[in-house]
């Protein structure tokens, strides 16, 4: 088995992240903003990169902290064919919070 390099490991992320914000949209809209939003995420400044520049669903904040805040479900939908396709996901949420933030994961050890 060969291990993806990590420029082959970014397009396979976009590419997902890409998909799963086609089939949510076509679910059901995104409601980023005003009472009742749905659950929404940043992105760690290392995935920000790698998505910087593709048409995604986001809603955009003036101020001091993150700008940019993602519908969590197109992340969180992206994980199963990342880890279908590499056997581990490279994206992840960092914990429950009101609005988490996603990251960019490092290859696997393949010694554990």
């Amino acid at each position: 088995m060969t291990i993806p390099t990590a420029g082959q490991i970014n397009d396979r992320i976009r590419h997902e992240v890409l998909n799963a914000a086609d089939e949510e949209v076509a679910l059901h809209p995104f409601l980023l903003e005003g009472r009742g939003h749905e659950p929404r995420a940043t992105l760690n400044p290392r995935l920000a990169g790698i998505l910087r520049g593709q048409d995604l669903p986001r809603l955009r904040i003036d101020g001091f902290g993150p700008n940019n805040f993602y519908p969590a479900r197109i992340l969180a939908q992206a994980q199963n064919p990342l880890k279908r396709h590499l056997g581990w996901s490279p994206i992840e949420f960092n914990g429950s919070n009101a609005e988490p933030s996603v990251y960019r994961v490092a290859l696997p050890d393949p010694s554990k």
